[in-house]
């Protein structure tokens, strides 16, 4: 099973550079509510987006099982759809086609029914 879970709650984009951009104090709360919230999930690995938010958002969760959080550029802000399926393929000889790309941009584990965008 593989769960693709957005950011927590971060703050505004304002000075600084978008990657550096923390969660909010709401955000860290989510962060710490995904734990229990995937309590019957236990990942083999925790990827993430190399963004400090991103990273925050499955800190956690990684604590909390043992497991490193491993940054992985193809899921950063900006990149393609098609890139997350190559990045499943190339990683788990996943068999999914890369039409898949087309007919499913997204799915989310949402941590929260209220998370900002």
């Amino acid at each position: 099973m593989i769960a693709l879970v957005r950011h927590a709650d971060a703050g505004k984009r304002g000075g600084g550079t978008d990657c550096s951009r923390q969660l909010s104090s709401v955000g860290r709360e989510q962060a710490d509510n995904l734990v229990e919230q995937l309590a019957g999930f236990s990942p083999a690995r925790i990827l993430s987006s190399p963004y400090l938010r991103c990273r925050q958002s499955v800190e956690p969760l990684a604590a909390a099982r043992g497991l490193p959080v491993e940054d992985e550029e193809a899921l950063a802000e900006g990149h393609a759809a098609a890139e997350v399926f190559d990045l499943m393929r190339a990683r788990w000889l996943l068999p999914v086609p890369r039409s898949a790309a087309t007919a499913m941009r997204s799915a989310w584990f949402s941590t929260s029914s209220s998370m900002a965008g």
